[in-house]
């Protein structure tokens, strides 16, 4: 009897235990779940696990085809503030279930960055796939852009699924305090770095930052 008490505590604690090994969780037919160091066979959806056995935050893990689409070319979303086309072009991407991140551009080094990546004028909402980059919203290019990436056409983010928040392109790095001694002693040289900076981290004018032009047929270079 006692043996029997032993064994049967074994197998719970393997039962409890086994989540917490295992790397991936996923829902089969009738409902069961199962847990499994191992990938999910090909077609079902699996969320990632921690060490603990805990889903990751917003890791969910993606299906085949879009994971490859996204490993090869991954989405950039870029917009401005007051940008009407840039919240469209944002819920195109949403609505076709395509993983993105978005980069803000509003200060002058955004948009130093921004041309710097490759794109000529800063024209808004812009978007980049893989090498390809487009400006101004037209949603059939758009979305031949993303076929062309092999994205699926139709939505399949596992659910749950969220975005990243929007970043700045270019953050500003953490301002250090200047003892006042060593402001008041300050050279000439180094006062014109401080201004050059805070001249680079000033908001652009709303109307540097205008909507992008409706683009005409598209090279791709995939």
């Amino acid at each position: 009897m006692k043996a029997a008490r032993h064994l049967l505590a074994a197998c719970l604690l393997s039962a409890l235990l086994t989540p917490a090994l295992a790397q991936y969780k996923w829902v089969g037919a009738g409902g069961t779940v199962t847990y499994s160091d191992l990938p999910p066979p090909a077609g079902i959806t699996a969320q990632t696990l921690s060490k603990t056995g805990l889903v990751k935050r917003d890791e969910a893990a993606l299906p085949s085809g879009l994971a490859s689409a996204a490993g090869k070319y991954p989405v950039v979303l870029y917009t401005t503030r007051d940008c009407a086309p840039c919240q469209q072009a944002r819920a195109l991407l949403v609505k076709r279930g395509v993983p993105f991140t978005e980069k803000t551009v509003q200060t002058h080094a955004d948009v130093e960055t921004f041309k710097r990546i490759g794109f000529e004028q800063p024209a808004f909402p812009a978007m980049s796939v893989g090498r390809e980059r487009t400006t101004g919203l037209q949603a059939e290019d758009w979305e031949r852009l993303i076929d062309a990436a092999g994205y699926p056409k139709t939505a399949s983010l596992p659910p749950g699924y969220r975005h990243p928040p929007a970043q700045s392109l270019a953050p500003r790095p953490a301002a250090k305090p200047i003892p006042e001694q060593a402001e008041a002693g300050m050279g000439a040289e180094r006062s014109g770095e401080i201004e050059s900076e805070l001249k680079r981290t000033q908001p652009v004018p709303a109307a540097n930052l205008r909507p992008g032009p409706q683009p005409g047929a598209m090279s791709l270079r995939f």
